[in-house]
């Protein structure tokens, strides 16, 4: 989000079956990217998000799977913001308060509660 320096990822949370994990990935494991035709394959040490069936994202929030993505349809998001060793945690609940906000404002529904993951 360029307001707050902070990416933000947001998926479709009834395609997610949680916990959410971010870790590092094993060679060859398999995605179908979300603008893809064909399913890519993880280099080891790759940064990815993993729910308890599949792989999310890829790269953090750079790529995310066509299985979780937005629509007109979707009724409840979840979304991710990744922070660093530079980045206070406080600028990361802010900018997920601003995401929240947004799409509140523009989509309509409700904000629920606000997570910090170490």
């Amino acid at each position: 989000m360029v307001e707050t320096a902070i990416g933000l990822g947001g998926f479709d949370f009834s395609n997610i079956s949680e916990p959410v994990t971010l870790r590092f990935s094993k060679e060859g494991e398999q995605m179908h990217l979300l603008g893809d035709e064909e399913n890519t394959f993880t280099k080891e040490g790759e940064i990815v998000y993993t729910d308890a069936e599949k792989l999310l994202t890829l790269d953090l929030n750079y790529r995310d799977i066509n299985a979780t993505k937005i629509t007109e349809k979707t009724k409840d998001i979840i979304l991710f913001a990744d922070g660093g060793s530079d980045i206070d945690p406080k600028d990361v609940i802010s900018a997920l308060e601003k995401g929240a906000e947004y799409i509140v404002q523009f989509c309509g529904g409700e904000k629920s509660e606000i997570k910090l993951v170490q």
